[in-house]
């Protein structure tokens, strides 16, 4: 049963420090790795944008084609 607030395992303080610096590492790792994946999505988003609107303007003009020949 634990007593005085003691924690039920000891650690040693060097054996804290390297968790603590550890759980930073992935801190970081996780935030570089947030930002890459968001310039990533945002980058295919505009390829993807670029492609509708360039095949929307073909699609345009070949109405437009149509529309005189029928005239």
């Amino acid at each position: 049963m634990l007593t005085g607030g003691q924690p039920f395992f000891r650690v040693p303080p060097e054996k804290l420090e390297e968790i603590n610096t550890l759980d930073q590492e992935n801190i970081r790792m996780e935030a570089d790795i947030f930002a890459k994946q968001n310039a990533v999505d945002r980058r295919i988003q505009r390829l993807e944008n670029s492609v509708k609107s360039t095949k929307l303007d073909h699609m345009v003009e070949k109405i437009k084609d149509e529309e005189r020949k029928i005239r």
